[in-house]
């Protein structure tokens, strides 16, 4: 079980001092590994990295497999689409879509994502975190600074994220972070300041913080977008399903040719020549 958890180094260290995630993958292991008839699985795998991710999935497999009923609670799509035969879809307690096809399901999943999305950020409640530090809005904006209902592959983005720190009078070492999914729930890539360069030293009590990008290098594809901000790594805000981004086929290359839909992904600046004589480890 410890070694499942990927704790043997903090066996001598107090349980009351493990992070939320060390909780997490801790339980984890203890309830897979106790053979239940029926396993409550919930949001497990948004904690560790993708090798213990993987290492989840396999595991619970292996339960629906000797069968035993998984009951999976999770906002990931594509994993909901990979180990689940039936779903159903609660909102605000209460049952959206009753159990039945999971296709079905996740259409009512993403349509509810669109609803949740279109309201303001400053008023959601479903957030996590300490709270010194409040996202109040996002803005999606072209180079003009101008909002739009779709972008294209390959233009310029402007990400603007407004905050406000309530009780925090020296608001040091911030982190922010936007991450990024698939319409179908599947990750896609995360765009952050610490990633980027550092945390900010220092921020105002209420602004905004901005990250541009050259070139979108998203496919076309729906999106799903989360927004984060840590003060000295503690989570001060974090809203999941804050804002939908639709991107349209663009000119990313600059040859003329579309991009090609797909069902979310990265397009990556690449080189392509023509060689000489090519031999094995090498070409001459």
């Amino acid at each position: 079980i410890v070694a499942f958890a990927e704790i043997e180094k903090f066996l001598d260290t107090p349980v009351k001092f493990y992070s939320s995630g060390m909780y997490v993958r801790l339980a984890f292991a203890v309830a897979a590994h106790l053979e239940p008839e029926i396993l409550v699985v919930d949001e497990v795998l948004a904690v560790g990295d993708a090798s213990f991710q993987k290492k989840c999935l396999g595991k619970m497999e292996d339960v629906a497999r000797g069968g035993r009923t998984i009951l999976f609670v999770s906002h990931n799509m594509a994993t909901i689409s990979a180990l689940c035969s039936k779903a159903l879809v609660l909102k605000n307690g209460a049952t959206d879509f009753p159990m039945g096809d999971v296709s079905e399901a996740i259409a009512c999943y993403l349509k509810q994502i669109s609803e949740v999305s279109t309201g303001r950020l400053r008023d959601r409640k479903d957030r996590q975190g300490e709270g010194k530090i409040r996202i109040v809005d996002l803005g999606i904006l072209d180079k003009n600074q101008a909002s739009q209902d779709f972008f294209l592959s390959g233009q310029e983005v402007e990400f603007r994220i407004a905050y406000e720190c309530a009780n925090n009078p020296d608001p040091r070492n911030v982190q922010f972070a936007i991450s990024i999914y698939a319409g179908t729930g599947g990750f896609v890539t995360m765009l952050g300041n610490e990633i980027a360069a550092a945390p900010f030293e220092q921020i105002g009590q209420r602004g905004f913080v901005s990250c541009k990008l050259k070139k979108l290098p998203l496919t076309p594809g729906r999106y799903v977008l989360n927004l984060a901000v840590r003060q000295n790594d503690l989570m001060q805000d974090w809203i999941q399903e804050a804002a939908v981004m639709q991107v349209e086929s663009g000119d990313f290359f600059g040859t003329g040719r579309l991009t090609p839909a797909t069902h979310g992904g990265v397009l990556v600046e690449q080189s392509w020549q023509i060689g000489g004589n090519y031999r094995h480890g090498g070409a001459s």
